[in-house]
């Protein structure tokens, strides 16, 4: 949420130095002095925040309070520029001091309740944003800032009356338009935010909230390098903008462009040194680098601020993994999961670093059947080695067959939980397709600029089996939020019909968007490689294990893969063993292995690998084609 006064604020306090506006805001004649030495600080800091260099600002303030400290114009100015500041206990003294020294509290009340909302004391700032004596002339901003606190206790209804009053009070600002959009982003209306964001840019071109909000809308809509110029806009006119150097920071790295948002992180920390988002962005870039110690150490710098944030918790399993503490990765890692219960991602995560510490039953707990299958064949086959080191082999089968088919156990609609997608499940689940179609049919009409309304609609008509009106309503939440995991939907959609051109449209799409994005590369290197162009599936391969590392064995799987079909027969053999070795037990992985050594003349190798793959796939036609072909070539040999 922005938590800027408007920027006029300073200003008008800069011009209410005469006499008359003075005695109009009730400030006794002796703190009215024209000729107070604090002027022509008070002038400056007004010059610096017009300029939106509100640290600047603040130590002229402070220079006008050390030169007047009896003048409360320039105390109000100072709670003013705090609170663009984020820094309410400083706002909260100065008004006090104002209002001992004779300001009217009425005048004072909607800078007092933004004061109250930052620091989460929501009753109080209700009492002061709410009060029946509001200055006339600040009911408007009052209304704004009293949306910012609603929308904080989580009251929308509420929010989005206030900020309807303050619009109706004759609010024209960038920064009420700037608040609206932030607002309908919160309820994932996309399209409305981006609306907001036009009307904010259009009334101010330089308001750095303005454009921050621009800049979030376009990555929702277009992706990560087209913000990229609003943000950088943005810092232009406002260099020193905490939140948008987060945000151009964050897209950097999302973007790869990971030396440039180490410089982006590091000015944070330099002007804020207790800002955890600065620590955190290091933090990313050092575990990317496989520094797991240097990113432990950037972790403790955030001095726990983050410990709830999913990404935090992402982050430092992942540290604690690379450093072999596995049972403190499975404890962040778990925590995610708790946090976010439909991310099974996480909970397959914790099950790996729990499998890997000795714990199989905390690893088979962590992971049921139907949420390893939701994980794909990464979570089958930890499940897989849970039960195998627990002695149940049947179950460890049945689980590394499963494995071998992409979405045989697909929950009906995974990315959603609470809410009319309940609903939606529970009429699929109980066989009222109709019932369902029309809940999901009727929350999309009203949710027109919400992404994730068209998604649920998508996902319904997509298990209904209507292909084409799946892809329409992908397409319409793709004009809005095209993220990662829509991107994935449209393709397995696509791929689902024998489309594999409108799959590869879709990732193309996507790319140009987010060059840097793992899951979309992985997905085209597949494409690529189901299209028989190999020699570019390769080069993808070889770029992700790159950057991945060399842990991954389906990348491997998928290196050899091309590299055979590229007549590279040498090089696929390598590629396959190592595959191998790094998971010995994926039966999709060893049957990749067995038939590119047939491929390859190494016949007895060949042989020996393919009757492990037979063995764990039992039902696999193609699995017992191959070794017969491998026992063949041997007789020959």
């Amino acid at each position: 949420m922005n938590c800027r006064p408007e920027r006029r604020v300073l200003r008008r306090w800069a011009t209410a130095l005469c006499a008359a506006s003075l005695l109009a805001i009730g400030l006794p004649l002796a703190a009215q002095d024209e000729d107070s030495p604090a002027q022509n600080s008070l002038a400056a800091a007004e010059r610096f925040a017009a300029a939106q260099n509100d640290r600047a600002a603040r130590v002229e303030l402070l220079n006008a309070v050390q030169k007047d400290p009896d003048w409360a114009p320039a105390r109000v100015a100072l709670a003013a520029i705090s609170l663009r500041l984020a820094d309410p206990d400083s706002a909260d003294a100065a008004l006090r001091k104002a209002i001992d020294l004779g300001a009217s509290p009425a005048q004072l009340r909607h800078l007092l309740g933004e004061t109250y909302r930052q620091q989460r004391r929501y009753d109080e700032a209700l009492n002061q944003l709410e009060a029946a004596d509001i200055a006339p002339e600040h009911g408007a901003e009052a209304a704004r800032y009293a949306g910012r606190t609603y929308q904080d206790l989580g009251n929308a209804d509420a929010a989005r009356a206030a900020f309807d009053r303050a619009l109706a009070l004759g609010d024209a600002s960038a920064e009420l338009w700037t608040d609206i959009g932030r607002f309908r982003l919160a309820r994932h209306d996309i399209a409305g935010a981006a609306d907001a964001a036009e009307r904010a840019v259009a009334i101010d071109g330089r308001d750095a909230g303005a454009l921050g909000l621009r800049g979030e809308t376009v990555r929702a809509q277009f992706g990560l390098a087209a913000a990229l110029p609003w943000f950088e806009q943005g810092l232009r006119a406002s260099p020193d903008d905490i939140a948008l150097l987060e945000a151009y920071g964050a897209t950097l790295g999302d973007l790869g462009r990971h030396r440039e948002m180490l410089a982006v992180a590091r000015r944070i920390v330099a002007l804020q040194p207790d800002n955890p988002n600065g620590y955190f962005m290091q933090a990313v870039i050092a575990a990317r680098a496989h520094e797991f110690g240097l990113a432990k150490r950037l972790i403790g710098l955030t001095d726990g601020q983050m410990n709830t944030v999913p990404a935090m918790l992402l982050l430092s399993g992942s540290v604690e993994y690379g450093l072999g503490n596995d049972l403190l990765a499975a404890e962040y890692w778990g925590r995610l999961a708790e946090i976010q219960p439909l991310n099974r991602t996480a909970a397959a995560l914790a099950a790996r670093a729990l499998y890997r510490a000795g714990d199989a039953a905390g690893a088979a707990q962590m992971l049921p059947v139907d949420a390893a299958s939701d994980t794909g064949s990464y979570g089958e086959w930890v499940l897989a080695r849970s039960f195998e080191a627990l002695g149940n082999r049947d179950a460890a089968m049945e689980m590394l067959n499963r494995a071998q088919v992409p979405g045989s156990g697909a929950a009906v609609l995974p990315g959603f939980g609470a809410g009319p997608a309940a609903d939606v499940r529970a009429r699929i689940a109980a066989g009222d397709d109709a019932g369902a179609r029309s809940v999901a049919q009727a929350l999309a009409e009203r949710n027109p600029g919400v992404a994730d309304a068209q998604i649920l609609l998508a996902d319904v008509l997509a298990e209904q089996g209507d292909a084409r009106g799946a892809m329409a309503a992908y397409g319409r939440a793709a004009a809005l939020d095209f993220s990662t995991s829509l991107m994935q939907r449209m393709v397995s959609m696509a791929r689902a019909v024998g489309n594999e051109d409108a799959a590869l449209r879709v990732l193309v799409r996507f790319l140009q968007a987010n060059p840097a994005s793992l899951p979309a590369r992985r997905l085209l290197a597949e494409t690529y490689l189901a299209a028989g162009a190999n020699e570019a599936a390769a080069a993808l391969y070889r770029d992700l294990i790159a950057v991945i590392g060399p842990n991954d064995a389906m990348l491997h799987a998928g290196y050899a893969r091309a590299l055979s079909g590229a007549g590279r027969a040498d090089a696929a053999l390598n590629q396959a063993r190592r595959a191998y070795r790094v998971q010995p037990g994926n039966p999709e992985v060893v049957h990749i292995y067995g038939y590119v050594a047939l491929q390859t003349g190494e016949h007895e190798e060949a042989r020996e690998i393919l009757e492990k793959a037979v063995a764990m796939l039992p039902d696999n036609p193609l699995a017992r084609r191959h070794l017969a072909m491998a026992e063949v070539a041997l007789r020959k040999d």
